[in-house]
């Protein structure tokens, strides 16, 4: 005899933390992925600007609210600020604080779909093409650019989110 099917708020309880633990499966995979992508890397450019602009600078709201470039980015100064006060070029601190941040990114990201759309397991498809698209990789693997563009996603996604959660 077939088991009737529950209602759908008893199917969201019951699917929901596993479709948060296989969101958090595919952002460890992502981490893997882009630690390998990254760790080998290097400076460049621009990076060295911003290192510049940092070494000596005392932190705080002036060297932080300070556009680089005419970009507005006061969490890539703070990171630029870690690494150039670490007393040398630090590339695998740099990556690292590069990491750290994919990870609020791309939990952000999970946060807000189940946030618009339940914890679904439909949620996972665009979770993945998040996760997976090379359209992130070139800002990731530029240091001066991962720390305008991400933390910039990181910031979209949670908005979202948190906006949504306000309305409801």
């Amino acid at each position: 005899m077939p088991r009737p099917t529950p209602p759908g708020w008893i199917q969201v309880v019951r699917e929901g933390p596993a479709v948060v633990l296989a969101g958090a499966v595919l952002i460890a995979l992502q981490l893997g992925l882009r630690a390998w992508q990254l760790y080998p890397s290097w400076f460049y450019a621009d990076d060295y600007r911003l290192l510049d602009d940092a070494t000596g600078t005392p932190f705080g709201l002036d060297y932080l609210l300070e556009p680089f470039d005419s970009q507005f980015m006061p969490l890539g100064r703070a990171m630029a600020w870690v690494v150039a006060d670490s007393g040398h070029v630090d590339w695998t601190l740099a990556a690292t604080l590069t990491i750290g941040v994919q990870v609020l990114a791309s939990a952000a990201c999970l946060w807000m779909l189940v946030t618009l759309f339940g914890a679904r397991w439909g949620v996972l498809a665009p979770l993945a093409l998040y996760l997976t698209s090379a359209l992130s990789l070139p800002g990731l693997m530029w240091w001066a650019a991962s720390l305008n563009q991400i933390p910039l996603q990181a910031v979209v996604f949670a908005a979202v989110a948190a906006w949504v959660r306000y309305l409801r």
